[in-house]
């Protein structure tokens, strides 16, 4: 099996650095020879570039901006009424990927807008988000950027946000039909949703464009009972995903550790 490559998440890591192009410098001098973020534009994309070239690192994952965060959005991708801000944000994404030559970008769904009930809003947010990934996949299959979906759990992190399970996922991507949209995965919101995640791994691995973040490991322990994560469970979706889909991104410290252990196991 493929030795596991990691990546840094730089707007979670590093953060007594405030600057990205420090943060870049960061990662190299702690051994990452990758790394991806959230939100990085408002760092000038040739300084970055700069700061990328110095630090001998590779980028391998972006979000599209969140869009107006004061006004509560997180993502635009499914938001009635904001196709022509998603538009603008994923022209946006395509610059900075570009420049750094990052080959994914994670396309935010967004959340349900306040006031409206999920269930009720649900059917219009599917058919804008489809819309608009469909969008998306001739505008990244044209610069050979891959776009991917990432379900957040909606019972810890946010609430609101609309894309919250693998089965939603898949079946939105089902109906893009676009081979250059794929999947996302997180182990911590797919173990918060809905548990059994070697089976949830088994059945979506086809649909699989990267395997990341693995973002607040540890709080699904403390903070989850039920979310009986073993390490030779964690261990098997880790080298399953990391041999085939890329980097295995860490957002935190002790996801950080964690994943660095598993590395060194004998199995790896």
């Amino acid at each position: 099996m493929s030795r596991l490559k990691f990546s840094a998440n730089l707007s979670w890591l590093f953060t007594e650095r405030p600057e990205f192009t420090q943060r870049l410098q960061g990662a190299a001098a702690a051994g990452f020879r990758a790394v991806e973020a959230a939100w990085l534009y408002d760092a000038d994309p040739l300084a970055l570039q700069e700061a990328q070239r110095q630090a001998g690192v590779e980028v391998v994952l972006i979000n599209t901006p969140p869009g107006d965060v004061d006004n509560g959005d997180l993502g635009l991708g499914a938001v009635p009424g904001r196709q022509v801000d998603f538009r603008r944000g994923l022209e946006l994404a395509v610059k900075y990927a570009k420049a750094l030559d990052c080959s994914r970008i994670h396309l935010m769904a967004g959340r349900v807008p306040a006031g409206r009930d999920r269930a009720a809003a649900s059917e219009e947010m599917e058919a804008t988000f489809v819309e608009n990934l469909k969008y998306a996949a001739g505008v990244l299959s044209k610069e050979g950027i891959l776009g991917l979906l990432e379900p957040i759990n909606t019972r810890i992190t946010d609430p609101r946000y609309f894309l919250n399970t693998p089965h939603q996922a898949a079946a939105i991507l089902q109906k893009v039909g676009h081979p250059n949209i794929k999947l996302q995965m997180d182990i911590f919101h797919w173990q918060i949703m809905d548990g059994n995640l070697t089976q949830n791994i088994k059945t979506y691995f086809p649909l699989l464009g990267k395997c990341t973040c693995f973002s607040g490991l540890f709080t699904s322990f403390s903070l989850i009972p039920w979310a009986a994560l073993t390490m030779t469970q964690v261990s098997w979706g880790a080298q399953l995903c990391g041999g085939t889909t890329g980097h295995l991104g860490a957002a935190d410290t002790q996801t950080a550790s964690i994943l660095y252990k598993i590395k060194n196991r004998s199995m790896c």
